[in-house]
């Protein structure tokens, strides 16, 4: 019986010591505004930083109309939204950028980049249709934009100011996106 007990007592010591050093080398990381179980996550690349300038691209979009990002330097600051049609913050994002887009399109652009897989072409462009985007949607299969841009997971925004230059990045949808482009954008 005197060895029982003190199996018991040595296992249940060794239980507690192994939850313990468990849960204290487990890292949950920074909290992220906005993001949410349903958010999709990779493992966390090396962000592009605040204050430097955007990174550049040309791309087709998916209206066949070609994109170069610089192109808006010196005019209009731009919005670049990276998105997925399974992702479904991307689709209660997507509507609300549209119609922020509509009231505000002469003073600012946004970029819409899927960077999902060539057979899924037939499901971006039914998304596009369905929410009715009408600013540049890019499907950018081999993900070169999204190299330009790392991040661990979407909706991820990059608010880009009139000069180029990178002045906040927003991860996962924050449903307060309008006012924060308003305000980050100077818009009237």
């Amino acid at each position: 019986m005197y060895r029982f007990s003190n199996a018991l007592v040595l296992i249940s010591v060794l239980a507690v010591a192994g939850a313990i050093i468990y849960f204290n080398g487990i890292e949950t990381g920074p909290e992220v505004k906005g993001a949410t179980p349903d958010s999709i996550s990779k493992p966390e690349p090396e962000p592009v930083s605040t204050g430097n300038q955007a990174p550049d691209f040309t791309f087709t979009s998916m209206d066949g109309e070609v994109v170069t990002l610089s192109e808006y330097k010196g005019d209009k600051p731009v919005l670049l939204n990276f998105w997925g049609t399974f992702c479904q913050p991307c689709m209660e994002e997507l509507p609300v950028l549209e119609r922020f887009y509509e009231a505000n399109k002469y003073q600012m652009e946004i970029i819409a980049v899927s960077s999902e897989p060539e057979d899924s072409e037939t499901a971006v462009n039914s998304a596009r249709d369905r929410l009715g985007l009408t600013f540049p949607v890019l499907h950018d299969t081999a993900g070169r934009i999204e190299s330009l841009y790392p991040h661990a997971q979407i909706p991820y925004n990059v608010l880009i100011d009139r000069n180029g230059e990178i002045i906040s990045r927003i991860t996962g949808y924050d449903p307060g996106i309008e006012w924060i482009l308003k305000v980050s954008f100077d818009l009237e």
